[in-house]
């Protein structure tokens, strides 16, 4: 039976394996492109920002709890 390629067997396979490696090639170059890329972190200062951070196009978020005895009880002055 003839392969669907129209050539012989080990053609047809070779065919199936470039194809493979061109994909892999592929994918591995999308990765490290993505990890070339500039990476946005941004702080949140309420959970209403979470939206507009991740529509602007933020990979990472951070934020921080600052508990009210700590305010009070220092000379700090948090803003």
């Amino acid at each position: 039976m003839e392969p669907s390629c129209g050539q012989s067997i080990v053609k047809c396979e070779k065919q199936k394996d470039d194809g493979r490696m061109e994909t892999q090639k592929r994918k591995q170059n999308e990765k490290e492109k993505a990890e070339r890329r500039m990476k946005i972190v941004a702080g949140l200062g309420s959970v209403d920002e979470y939206i507009p951070y991740v529509q602007a196009g933020a990979d990472e978020l951070f934020c921080g709890y600052v508990q009210y005895n700590w305010t009070k009880n220092t000379e700090l002055y948090f803003h």
